[in-house]
């Protein structure tokens, strides 16, 4: 289903793989060369700043020969025209963005991604000039959702997968407000819920090779899905949102401060026994939103003089840890993580050593064992 060529992607995975072998010294420059030359990538992929100038500019064409259109039906034109209109330019820059991606093998050269979210966008936009702007809240999210989640299947663009989470989240939020104070009373856990089933598949498909190519989806979708599930039993986003929204009391608040203690610590913990960095980060990152849902309700000290403290308790913590970890204890260490892809089942030393030694070794002609001075001792001063 993806539309990328997929001996380039496999070629490209064994590529930055060998790339992070090489620099960590595993393997030589030439035996680098020689597997980059063996799995050739045919992807046009300019660097940041290209990238970024294609899309703008990608962009730019594109919004402009749509106002250019616009302008020429100005005259006695009706929403009708300017909706088949905006439909008819989402579909013409979803062919152009296959006729790159396939013909022209554009693989993130910012070419694709402008042709990508131009599509998405004037898709959503007929749907808004068709309904006079008065489409329902869940309905426009369940098309972000569909949409986001089509161009992440075909693409497998995390920007994408992100974009399809937040509309499939924001989707399940709608509907349950537009259902009632029951399903409003409901609605932290049923995302509570839906996000530990979305993490539970995300992480299951991780260990599979066959998504390998959405690995990157899968990464993004697994820690969208940890914060979710927090912030739905976080107790500040539970009662700020009742109270703004549903104008209903907080109910069950000694459960939901719980679940905002709990829940990081949980991460911390699991992170570190299962040497999963997406918790661990995770965790540590959502600690801060314990201290700030703490101090909003329960302030102890001035606001400076806490900042103050927690900024010396983690520099000292920090400091602590990475002198404990100078020497690896535990599978844990204080050096970088220099692993960007998990592609061991492609068995790069393999392929390293097949496509380096591609003949036998055979001594050069003319010569003859002999001359070492040990006497099979052992070497001795010369050869």
């Amino acid at each position: 289903m993806i539309a990328y060529d997929q001996a380039s992607l496999d070629n490209r995975l064994i590529q930055q793989e060998v790339e992070t072998t090489c620099r960590k010294q595993c393997i030589t420059e030439a035996e680098k060369a020689a597997v980059l030359h063996a799995c050739p990538v045919r992807f046009y992929t300019p660097n940041p700043f290209i990238r970024i100038g294609l899309f703008i500019a990608t962009a730019v064409i594109g919004v402009s020969v749509f106002g250019m259109c616009i302008l020429l039906l100005t005259v006695g034109s009706s929403t009708e025209s300017v909706t088949a209109l905006t439909f008819f330019f989402s579909f013409l820059f979803y062919l152009a963005l296959e006729m790159f991606v396939r013909v022209k093998h554009h693989f993130a050269s910012g070419v694709d991604d402008a042709l990508m979210w131009m599509s998405g966008a004037f898709m959503l936009s007929g749907f808004f000039i068709a309904t006079d702007f008065d489409l329902d809240d869940a309905w426009i999210y369940m098309l972000i959702f569909v949409a986001g989640t089509l161009f992440t299947l075909r693409f497998a663009n995390v920007l994408m997968c992100a974009v399809a989470f937040a509309g499939f989240i924001a989707m399940i939020f709608f509907t349950c407000f537009h259902l009632g104070s029951t399903a409003q009373t409901l609605l932290p856990f049923v995302v509570m819920g839906l996000s530990l089933l979305l993490y539970r598949l995300s992480a299951r498909f991780l260990r599979e090779q066959r998504f390998r190519h959405y690995f990157g989806c899968l990464e993004i979708l697994s820690i969208l899905s940890l914060i979710t599930f927090y912030l739905a039993g976080n107790y500040y986003v539970v009662r700020e949102i009742g109270e703004e929204m549903f104008r209903a009391p907080m109910r069950l608040g000694w459960l939901f401060w719980i679940f905002t203690v709990a829940v990081p610590t949980a991460y911390i913990y699991l992170g570190i026994r299962r040497r999963n960095l997406a918790l661990l980060r995770v965790g540590l990152l959502l600690t801060g939103a314990v201290v700030f849902t703490v101090r909003y309700y329960y302030g102890i000290l001035p606001a400076e003089l806490a900042m103050s403290v927690g900024g010396a308790v983690v520099i000292a913590l920090a400091w602590y840890v990475t002198h404990y970890l100078k020497e690896p204890k535990a599978g844990f260490t204080r050096e970088d993580d220099d692993e960007h892809d998990d592609v061991e089942k492609l068995q790069i030393e393999s392929l390293v050593i097949a496509e380096t030694f591609h003949e036998t070794p055979k001594p050069p002609q003319g010569f003859r064992f002999g001359g070492g001075s040990g006497g099979g001792g052992g070497a001795g001063s010369d050869y």
